[in-house]
């Protein structure tokens, strides 16, 4: 705020402020929830670089690096019935978790 004083008067200003908005974290879309054979993975209007499946007990089952695609298809056929976790990382950096169902 800058308050200027003049012979007749007082003027008060302010200056423009930063405000820092949040950025909106990406979506993480897994999808049927729960699955059975096949489960996609996606992240609307980004890229997966990154995945990795995780048990409960944070065991590491699955994952891949290096990737660059906008939808993703993880066979699950070999997971017995339970609840996973996931971790994807899209093309800006953004760490994405999500819970997976397993269903037969």
């Amino acid at each position: 705020m800058n308050v200027t004083v003049g012979n007749d008067s007082t003027v008060v200003t302010q200056e423009e402020l930063g405000i820092a908005v949040p950025l909106q974290q990406p979506e993480l879309v897994i999808r049927p929830n729960p699955a059975d054979e096949v489960v996609r993975l996606a992240i609307p209007d980004h890229q997966i670089v990154s995945w990795q499946l995780y048990s409960l007990k944070g065991e590491l089952l699955k994952g891949a690096e290096n990737l660059s695609h906008h939808e993703l298809a993880v066979k699950t056929y070999d997971l017995a019935e339970g609840i996973y976790l996931l971790r994807v990382r899209d093309d800006n950096g953004n760490l994405l978790n999500g819970k997976l169902t397993i269903l037969r």
